[in-house]
């Protein structure tokens, strides 16, 4: 029958032949490979092939102005590539520009290793089979747009609260003038599986400001959980209050987890017209007072969760 035809004939293309190629003992020595935009240099490897597997081990090339080492195979039947990899001293800004097209984004040295694995022969394929982990520290560099705390602020609309209408939300709103973008160090961890990479940690220090980020990215959707997250976190700190005191509770102050002044309560004996100097430093002790006290709260409600630009 018509079914029984065609079902032979999809039996007989489920394996592709094996490749009849043997290499036992090779080398390579290439002085320059160039794939788009990306050149490698100097790239020397042992070269071996067994079972429709190439084998580049002891592998070292020059690329994106520093160095990179280690073993890749390849299935040429399956498609099937394993990479263990370690790099040092690359151009991040190099990096970026030559091998994903962004320009102008982070800049710095990095070191990095990784052992993945992934196969197909179409992006959405390869991404899905992905796996594996990626490590990677970054020094002295500049993190770009991303690292800019009036960007991060203005996001969130917190700028627009009236606490940074307020006196002291002025003091604060003067930081944004600082230079956040520069780091000093930036290191992360990344795990690959199912076409979802799970950021576990990607954290920076730097002399103004330090930020820690968690959370997910599809790699296939091109979608992620970071700033949902970040939202959510919004949220739950809108809901978040804490009272400050000075002068043994003469003046209160309560804020909540975005800095907003909420409430303000001064007891009459605190108000003399002749001394108006007195009743202005105590709104600002409590109020510092209140900062503390909702930064401990939004510790223990978010569970650790350091937000960039709160300094928790």
């Amino acid at each position: 029958s018509n079914n029984n035809t065609a079902a032979s004939v999809a039996n007989t293309q489920v394996q592709p032949s094996d490749i009849p190629v043997l290499i036992q003992d090779g080398n390579i020595d290439i002085k320059q490979i160039k794939t788009g935009t990306i050149i490698l240099d100097n790239t020397t490897s042992k070269l071996s092939m067994t079972n429709n597997v190439l084998y580049l081990n002891n592998l070292i090339t020059n690329a994106f102005k520093g160095k990179i080492k280690g073993d890749v195979s390849m299935n040429l039947v399956t498609s099937l590539i394993k990479a263990d990899l370690k790099g040092s001293n690359l151009d991040v800004e190099k990096t970026l520009l030559d091998a994903a097209a962004m320009k102008d984004t982070l800049s710095g040295t990095m070191d990095f290793d990784t052992n993945i694995s992934l196969k197909g022969t179409t992006y959405e394929e390869q991404m899905k089979s992905l796996k594996g982990d990626v490590n990677f520290t970054m020094k002295d560099g500049d993190l770009g747009p991303f690292g800019k705390l009036e960007n991060l602020i203005l996001a969130e609309n917190i700028r627009e609260s009236a606490f940074f209408q307020s006196t002291i939300g002025t003091i604060l709103n003067s930081l944004l003038s600082f230079d956040t973008t520069s780091y000093n160090e930036l290191k992360g961890n990344l795990s690959f599986n199912n076409g979802i990479t799970e950021i576990k940690t990607i954290n920076s220090t730097g002399d103004v400001m330090s930020t820690y980020i968690f959370g997910n990215f599809d790699l296939l959707k091109n979608t992620n959980q970071l700033q949902a997250q970040f939202q959510k976190a919004q949220e739950e700190l809108k809901e978040t209050f804490a009272t400050g005191s000075s002068g043994g509770g003469i003046v209160k102050v309560t804020v909540n987890g975005t800095f907003e002044v909420v409430d303000v309560q001064i007891d009459p004996i605190a108000v003399d017209p002749r001394d108006v100097k007195m009743l202005q430093d105590l709104i600002v002790a409590a109020s510092h007072d209140a900062m503390e006290r909702i930064k401990e709260g939004m510790k223990d409600k978010l569970g650790g969760l350091n937000i960039p630009g709160l300094n928790l």
